[in-house]
């Protein structure tokens, strides 16, 4: 590789790492950021449900309950 491959290999690099931290700092990256973490968060929360519904987890919970009083 010569030197002007090599700088312009380097230059290349540059931008492409300017160009990633730009997005990450976007508007877009951020509302995306968001919209997937509230993605994972209804999943918890129907996880959550599911177990809230489930009688065994209920019984468990309920008892917990009355031992704290």
């Amino acid at each position: 590789m010569n030197e002007k491959e090599f700088i312009t290999l380097c230059d290349w690099c540059k931008e492409t790492c300017e160009h990633l931290y730009s997005y990450r700092n976007s508007i877009y990256a951020i509302l995306d950021a968001m919209t997937n973490d509230y993605d994972n968060l209804k999943l918890d929360i129907e996880e959550i449900q599911k177990d809230v519904k489930d009688p065994e987890t209920l019984t468990v919970l309920k008892d917990v309950l009355t031992k704290m009083g």
